[in-house]
Formats: C-alpha cells, structure tokens, sequence
C-alpha cells in the first residue's frame, strides 16, 4: 500500500469461503477473502 500511495480506508472485510462449523473441516482447508477499502493518501 505505501508503494502505491494507499491507506486504509474503513473497516475490512471478511468473507468465509469454507465455514470451519461444524468443525469438519480441516484448518489447511478452510479459504477467506480479505477485503480492505482502502484510498490514495492526502
């Protein structure tokens, strides 16, 4: 981010792919999309 002049802008979000309950699947299985607003800085 700092490469390109960038700062969090809000809150982030996640986004669960794979829900871990009940807890039948493994943790290496489990994917989540970070997202993250984010703005150029001022």
């Amino acid at each position: 981010m700092e490469e390109e002049n960038l700062v969090e802008n809000r809150h982030h979000h996640e986004i669960y792919l794979v829900m871990a309950y009940p807890k039948i699947v493994p943790e290496e299985k489990l994917k989540t999309i970070l997202r993250q607003p984010v703005r150029e800085r001022l």
